[in-house]
């Protein structure tokens, strides 16, 4: 099981932060032209039609609520140019999520121009109105550039964690909950799993379904805290029957034995191929495993290394190193994107992107592939900490 790290709609996409020369702001006319019109009077108490009037009436929650309708395309068709409207429409009224989800749009270049000077302007607003979340973007995109100013970055990271610190003190799960990431991962703070597991839980008691995930992933890792996989499962019961599919895929991974919780391969085949079918990729590979090695399933590399190459073309790292890996005499290979995914995942100083791309060579399932360059690539992992792999 991977950690899960997202936060919220578009934060948790990376940065792709190229200059761009328009400081065009959004068209001032009103985003729901024509939207009247169609509105009948049975209906002007929907959901919508009451964001569209909160709106109007200038109540920036409204605003930025519409926009995350129209950004994720699940109540209102998807409408990005609209979304990036109503986002500066409850920026300018003083929402910092607003200003925050407009920066990152603007520095990806998603749905609009991509402007760096615009999203720099708009992710200060937002850490100036005290999201914390707009103080480690601003961080981000100064480092982006070429000449970082890396005194300012630190000021940054240091505002924003402050400002989660004094949300998790008030009460808020998200703040505890942010806080417990940037202890594991070590990227405002030093690493301490310890602490990190003290916030994820605390987040978790104040109601936090994501933060009782990562509770219970270092119950039933011992991360932080002592192992101890009943602890794990009574946490992640709920959540997963949420669903919140990292749940499951954890209780699945623990219904395998070896953390005190029955071993149950049935299950655990269950929940993976559920998760599995909803894209999470971490279920995918998990699944895989089962088939690879016969674990309430009859063994069958075969249909591992089919579940392992659809994970793989989704872009997960760990999919394709196993299917690389997975023995699969006389199947004939659709190699697609694969070696791509690989050699991206080791330029980035991923080490099963290193060893997946060495296996991927070894067993020439790339063209050009030859010893010397499986070789390269068993170094770059050597390079990277994988010891037993350097010679």
């Amino acid at each position: 099981m991977r950690h899960s790290t997202s936060i919220t709609l578009i934060a948790a996409t990376s940065l792709h932060l190229l200059a761009c020369a328009s400081s065009r702001r959004f068209p001032t006319d009103d985003p729901f032209a024509g939207v009247s019109a169609v509105v009948d009077s049975d209906s002007m108490n929907t959901p919508l039609q009451r964001l569209i009037s909160g709106c109007r009436e200038k109540n920036p929650a409204s605003c930025f609520e519409l926009g995350v309708w129209y950004f994720s395309g699940d109540q209102a068709t998807r409408n990005l140019q609209k979304a990036a409207s109503l986002f500066e429409q409850s920026c300018d009224l003083g929402d910092s999520n607003g200003c925050l989800n407009l920066g990152i749009m603007r520095a990806q270049g998603n749905g609009v121009d991509r402007d760096y000077e615009i999203a720099q302007s708009q992710l200060t607003r937002s850490c100036d109105l005290g999201n914390p979340q707009g103080c480690l973007r601003l961080a981000q995109l100064i480092m982006a550039t070429s000449h970082p100013d890396k005194a300012k970055v630190r000021s940054l990271l240091d505002k924003a964690r402050l400002l989660l610190e004094d949300a998790c003190k008030a009460g808020q799960a998200e703040g505890c909950r942010m806080l417990g990431l940037a202890y594991r991962d070590g990227t405002i703070v030093v690493a301490n799993q310890t602490t990190a597991f003290q916030y994820f839980s605390k987040s978790c008691d104040l109601g936090s379904s994501p933060g009782c995930v990562q509770t219970g992933f270092m119950y039933a890792n011992g991360l932080g805290v002592a192992k101890n996989g009943p602890k794990a499962l009574n946490l992640l019961e709920p959540v997963c029957a949420e669903p919140i599919h990292d749940a499951c895929v954890i209780i699945g991974q623990l219904c395998l034995g070896g953390s005190g919780v029955p071993v149950n391969y049935a299950r655990s085949k269950l929940l993976f191929e559920a998760a599995c079918s909803a894209s999470n990729l971490s279920a995918c590979v998990s699944l895989g495993d089962l088939y690879r090695e016969g674990k309430g399933v009859k063994k069958s590399p075969y249909t591992a290394s089919e579940i392992y190459g659809r994970a793989c073309d989704k872009g997960d790292v760990d999919a394709c190193f196993w299917w690389a890996a997975t023995e699969t005499p006389g199947l004939t290979f659709r190699v697609g994107t694969k070696p791509d995914v690989l050699t991206q995942a080791c330029n980035s100083g991923s080490p099963v992107g290193c060893l997946g791309a060495m296996v991927m060579h070894a067993r020439r399932l790339v063209s050009g592939a030859s010893q010397s360059s499986a070789l390269e690539y068993q170094k770059k992992a050597c390079d990277l900490g994988v010891k037993k792999f350097c010679r």
